[in-house]
């Protein structure tokens, strides 16, 4: 029997530690701007030397809350905090838009008059009397506005707002889309009965198209009875006068850092070795921040060139995503694939395409193909556009029409992508003539 003992041993071993400038460094990457300065508060708190100062509101972010642009000093034109929110947040769309400019200032006087919830309640007649301009612009600018983010802001009524949103979402031939274009029932609700005999439809039928109706929001602004999320863009894309494209780190919202002369003067003045230590470290931290805000923003460009000039037809021409991965934008940047993933991670782009998520411009492509999923995606919805409603394509024809134009996919792949796009099976679009 062998005897166990312990007999103490040398040994070298090589170990990766994360210093805590790196640590601050990661976290500053991986933060989206609307959370940057409420996390360097939390760093900078306990810094006697350096405090956080929140950035100045953008020019684009200051509008007026009155509606007519009226100039009356009284409480009623104090502005609701939701409807400054979502003028914001359009005005941005809108910057990005590039209109001609009195088609822009219409869209704009549009936006001032939209009603918290994102309604336009003004009769257009009377906006129109108001801004001395002719109802036929003003119809268009309220066309483009519909063009926003949230799909149903500017709808002038309920019906409206769902029509909005069932076009962009289905499609202008799907029953719930052709239902809403014909507004609301006389009843005020859209019953079994009314639908079936509005569009020809067994009852079992309307039953489906009611189902998708509670798809859709009414307050698309306020989405389970509170407030939207607001979306802060980190990356701006636009195009040069030259027609290049410009690719830059948003900074209107980032914090800014001030030493305090007086703490400065004192750690060159103090000859207490305790508080020249203290105060080093502070400072030492507060370049630390500096420094990794710096970084941030570098990375950040870097990151969001590549992604931006691969899917520039996506951004700014509404094509299908074309394939990229992580690891194909990392190997193009020289970042390690985690560095990438934290670059766009909560970020948003504003585009001509609207605010978009700078990770939602990743798209895998199809084994064996160098087809994106993105583009199979579009296709698939072409294809059925065109099918004849008395027969409609099945899964497996349409897996075969796909084979056929080089995008060789299974039938449980294309149910797959149809069910992601709420695109209902065939015997459900089958319409009896």
């Amino acid at each position: 029997m062998t005897r166990q003992h312990l007999e103490p041993t040398l040994s070298q071993v090589q170990t990766l530690t994360l210093s805590a400038a790196m640590m601050l460094s990661l976290k500053v990457l991986e933060l989206p701007t609307v959370d940057l300065a409420a996390y360097l508060h939390e760093v900078i708190d306990a810094n006697p030397v350096v405090e956080v100062i929140d950035a100045p509101e953008p020019p684009w972010a200051k509008r007026s809350g009155a509606r007519y642009d009226d100039e009356e000093d009284d409480l009623s034109q104090i502005p609701d905090e939701r409807d400054t929110l979502l003028a914001d947040d359009l005005k941005l769309q809108l910057a990005c838009l590039g209109l001609p400019r009195r088609e822009r200032d219409q869209v704009e006087f549009l936006i001032d008059n939209l009603d918290p919830d994102g309604y336009l309640r003004v009769p257009l007649v009377e906006l129109a009397e108001h801004h001395r301009c002719s109802l036929h612009e003003l119809e268009a600018a309220l066309a483009s506005l519909w063009s926003f983010e949230p799909a149903g802001v500017g709808a002038r009524n309920l019906a409206e707002c769902l029509w909005l949103q069932a076009q962009r979402r289905w499609g202008s031939e799907h029953r719930a889309t052709r239902l809403l274009q014909r507004g609301m029932p006389p009843s005020g609700r859209w019953t079994l009965s009314w639908v079936a005999e509005a569009l020809k439809i067994s009852p079992a039928e309307a039953v489906a198209v009611l189902n998708d109706l509670k798809l859709l929001n009414p307050r698309p602004f306020t989405p389970q009875g509170g407030r939207a999320p607001y979306l802060v863009p980190d990356v701006l894309a636009s195009r040069t006068k030259n027609g290049g494209l410009r690719v830059e780190v948003v900074r209107d919202h980032y914090p800014l850092l001030r030493y305090d002369p007086e703490y400065l003067r004192l750690r060159r003045e103090m000859t207490d070795p305790a508080v020249r230590r203290f105060l080093a470290a502070a400072v030492r931290q507060a370049a630390w921040v500096e420094r990794a805000l710096s970084q941030r923003v570098r990375t950040l460009a870097t990151v969001s060139q590549i992604l931006v000039k691969a899917q520039e037809a996506y951004c700014f021409d509404g094509a299908p995503l074309v394939a990229l991965t992580v690891k194909s934008v990392a190997a193009a940047t020289g970042f390690h694939e985690s560095t990438v993933r934290r670059a766009v991670w909560g970020k948003v782009l504003a585009c001509p395409r609207g605010l978009i998520s700078l990770a939602a411009l990743f798209c895998e492509a199809l084994p064996a193909s160098e087809s994106s999923i993105d583009a199979v995606r579009r296709v698939m919805e072409e294809l059925i556009q065109q099918e004849s409603p008395a027969e409609p394509l099945s899964d497996a024809q349409i897996a075969c029409r796909l084979k056929d134009l080089g995008m060789p996919v299974s039938r449980r792949t294309v149910a797959k992508y149809r069910q992601e796009m709420n695109i209902p099976a065939s015997w459900q679009r089958r319409r009896r003539t």
